[in-house]
């Protein structure tokens, strides 16, 4: 069994996340985007819709403003999130 352990175990090394891309700002979009960005990951934000990348930045603040009112972040844990994340409308930017 320690075998194949020894054998397996160089498959399960720590990959670091650069950035991460979502692409989409519908529900599932801003939510993956909120969560990645919470724990401190980059994050692209795209989509072609100007109007669903302002609809998903102000749901991420709502929902950052929320937490800071629930006594599960600060002021400046709302505001750093907000950092990590770029709303792009062009993937070749």
């Amino acid at each position: 069994m320690l075998e194949l352990i020894t054998a397996v175990e160089p498959y399960f090394s720590m990959v670091v996340i650069e950035r991460v891309c979502v692409f989409g700002a519908g529900t599932l979009g801003w939510q993956i985007t909120l969560q990645c960005a919470s724990h401190a990951h980059p994050v692209n934000l795209y989509d072609i819709s100007f109007e669903a990348l302002k609809n998903a930045e102000s749901k991420i603040s709502k929902e950052a403003e929320s937490w800071v009112a629930a006594g599960n972040g600060s002021v400046e844990t709302k505001d750093n999130l907000l950092r990590w994340v770029r709303f792009e409308p062009d993937v070749n930017r």
